[in-house]
């Protein structure tokens, strides 16, 4: 009888050797150094639950996140989709989390003062829902406010909502309303930008499109300061086929190229002619990007702006 247990017990030692081992799934977070190694799961039944991915950047980042019964059934339901892997430094982790957010349709609010904050999660479109439902609100719900001086520490936050108020000395915004409202193209009235007097704005929107927008309208103030030519225009270009960073970098070196042949232009060529094709010398246009949407922010004098936007065309194909 032992004999026979003994069999047994070496037939199943030698089975379970033979068995083919399930290989170990590496963790969606890696801890390496300084950094974060991100490797979430392909497989339509394995990707990771957003309430998952909240839970976890709370445990990498120690902020304090909450949401409703609402929230919490849409995060169970919908999954971080993201193919290869991915290294980021541990302080933008925050800022990862929110593009991921942000492209499932979910915004970071700040609720509270410092010392007892939480950051509430919400459906970007149940706050327009509740919104047209209420009849419509021009400055939305619980944006967090931001000090102008503070708005660069928001360009790489899209998922974050923020208010500001930006004066200016030498524009009047009743008269930039028409160009604001091409500006944003947003079907939730998540973003608002409000008049308020004469040389004020109430800019309401994500944080990284703020930030860039409120940059432009800085610039045209300050250009409308040291010119009394034309003011120049801005307008937003979305990109289809092509990085909207990469064409930034290609138009920004044709432009700098146009501005150096014009100062290494002879004087006596220019003369007599600046007022018909350099009206705008002194006045450089600029160009900003909106990763969130993939497009370009530019400013440009009203006679450079179709150039420009025949250059993109040029560039992306459209």
């Amino acid at each position: 009888m032992k004999a026979l247990l003994g069999a047994l017990l070496a037939f199943s030692t030698l089975a379970s050797a033979q068995t083919p081992q399930t290989p170990q799934k590496p963790a969606p977070v890696q801890e390496q150094g300084d950094d974060y190694i991100l490797n979430f799961a392909e497989a339509a039944g394995e990707q990771l639950p957003l309430l998952d991915f909240v839970k976890l950047c709370q445990e990498s980042t120690g902020k304090n996140f909450t949401y409703d019964s609402q929230t919490e059934t849409a995060l169970k339901g919908q999954h971080v989709v993201m193919l290869g892997t991915k290294r980021i430094p541990k302080s933008e982790f925050y800022e990862f989390f929110q593009v991921q957010l942000f492209i499932n349709d979910f915004v970071c609010l700040e609720v509270g003062p410092p010392q007892i904050k939480v950051i509430l999660i919400q459906s970007i479109s149940q706050q327009g829902g509740a919104r047209a439902a209420a009849g419509g609100s021009a400055l939305g719900k619980s944006p967090t406010y931001v000090f102008p001086s503070d708005l660069e520490d928001y360009k790489d936050k899209p998922a974050e909502l923020i208010i500001t108020v930006l004066n200016f000395k030498n524009i009047d915004t009743r008269q930039l309303q028409t160009q604001l409202r091409q500006l944003l193209v947003d079907n939730t009235g998540s973003q608002q930008i409000v008049p308020a007097g004469e040389h004020s704005l109430i800019m309401q929107g994500f944080g990284s499109y703020i930030a860039s927008l409120g940059k432009l309208l800085q610039l045209v103030d300050q250009y409308s300061a040291e010119t009394t030519l034309a003011l120049p225009v801005f307008d937003l270009i979305p990109l289809e086929f092509a990085a909207a960073e990469d064409v930034a970098d290609l138009l920004e070196q044709l432009l700098e190229a146009q501005q150096e042949q014009a100062r290494n232009r002879p004087r006596q060529a220019v003369e007599g002619q600046v007022a018909n094709l350099l009206p705008g010398q002194g006045v450089e246009s600029k160009i900003l990007v909106d990763a969130r949407t993939n497009s370009l922010l530019v400013m440009a004098l009203p006679e450079e702006m179709p150039r420009i936007k025949d250059l993109v065309r040029a560039w992306t194909w459209t």
